[in-house]
């Protein structure tokens, strides 16, 4: 094995360098590109979805129109309001939740929003 002096190994270092940073912005560009935007939420708002409240709850929400959302599960029923603050989904219950703000981003036909600060979703929904 022939040690190579430092002036040599500069350039092969470097470019190791660059090549690991370009693939780390690629991942993280990547990563923030399935958030939607203010118009992507428009345009999914209003409308009917299947919802998961906290990995737990079975809901079927209604959104309509002019902001407001009506929440079904098999045992109870809720209103509130929902609203697109920037590219932030807001919702609230009259007695479920208090308003709740934050991205969504989706992976296949399902939506995540509301995350929790350990990164899991509050509410995970698809279009009905």
């Amino acid at each position: 094995m022939v040690l190579q002096s430092a002036k040599e190994l500069a350039p092969r270092l470097l470019a190791l360098a660059v090549i690991v940073c370009t693939g780390l912005a690629m991942a993280s560009a990547q990563a923030h590109a399935d958030y939607l935007t203010s118009s992507q939420l428009r345009h999914l708002f209003p409308g009917q979805f299947d919802a998961v409240w906290k990995d737990k709850i079975n809901v079927t929400l209604v959104a309509t129109a002019n902001g407001r959302l009506a929440g079904e599960t098999w045992a109870k029923s809720d209103t509130g309001t929902w609203a697109v603050r920037g590219n932030r989904l807001c919702i609230s219950f009259s007695a479920w939740t208090k308003t709740k703000c934050g991205p969504v981003r989706r992976t296949g036909d399902w939506y995540f929003g509301l995350i929790r600060t350990d990164g899991s979703p509050r509410l995970k929904f698809r279009r009905r």
